[in-house]
């Protein structure tokens, strides 16, 4: 969490990218200047004027946590939508035509590895609930099994119950969806929690899923374990990669498609 300014409570969420391509130990030295700034996320409140929007709209009464907490995870996802825009897809899809130092001009495809954050971040970005009854963003082990940590058994059941972003969980999300926002039944209605709260799943589109997900990119394998978080527990890092493939180097005509526009990574 960042704090932006002395006084005031007002603070956002930094977002760091680092390129897997570059050496580790690189990129463990800050001196190295290797990590970079790439966004900040509005997470830590939702806008000031939103109550009042939402006051307007209900009359006066002020809706339950839940619906706020619902709004918070609208807008984390809402914002990494913003990132994964389409220049970004059609780079991860098709790649982007490079000059190398060599000289030799080379597709190159950015690829996701790691997003490295505390475990309020990960909640938001695996789409659970904060200390659900399966707490763990990685797998749906219950709450009740969590004192088997470290055990020979844990480590299978990790395996055998890892989360998956599957049709099953993404239909599981959209029929709540529409439970709320065409039947419009609360966001903790019971007919709502019948379809998430055993696995703790929430009733919000993952931004990765909905952009990458036919790329076969499953957001939960980016989630590292907590064991291997050795950042600054208050930011949001990437680790990704450019991929180069050689059989993709030259178009149909034999020359290179350089396309100049910017892409993001």
């Amino acid at each position: 969490m960042t704090q932006l300014t002395s006084f005031g409570d007002a603070k956002l969420w930094p977002l760091y990218v680092f390129f897997g391509n570059q050496s580790k130990y690189k990129r463990a030295q800050p001196s190295a200047h290797l990590c970079s700034h790439a966004a900040y996320f509005q997470t830590a409140s939702l806008p000031d004027n939103f109550k009042d929007f939402v006051l307007e709209l209900s009359g006066g009464k002020l809706p339950s946590d839940p619906f706020f907490m619902h709004c918070h995870r609208e807008l984390f996802q809402a914002q990494w939508q913003e990132i994964l825009d389409d220049e970004f897809i059609r780079a991860y899809e098709h790649g982007i035509v490079l000059t190398c130092p060599d000289g030799i001009e080379r597709r190159l495809f950015p690829r996701i590895f790691t997003y490295s954050a505390d475990y309020p971040e990960k909640v938001l970005i695996a789409n659970i609930r904060n200390l659900g009854a399966c707490p763990c963003p990685r797998c749906i082990i219950p709450k009740d099994r969590v004192h088997n940590l470290a055990m020979e058994r844990d480590t299978l059941q990790r395996q055998i119950l890892a989360r998956k972003d599957t049709k099953e969980r993404r239909d599981k999300i959209t029929a709540a969806r529409r439970l709320i926002y065409e039947q419009h039944y609360v966001v903790d209605a019971p007919q709502v929690e019948v379809l998430l709260k055993e696995e703790s799943l929430v009733p919000t589109k993952n931004a990765f899923s909905k952009r990458l997900g036919h790329t076969g990119f499953d957001f939960f394998d980016e989630l590292v374990s907590d064991e291997d978080d050795s950042t600054d527990s208050d930011s949001n890092d990437l680790v990704g990669a450019m991929y180069y493939d050689s059989e993709d180097d030259q178009l149909e005509d034999g020359t290179e498609d350089f396309d100049s526009e910017n892409y993001k990574f």
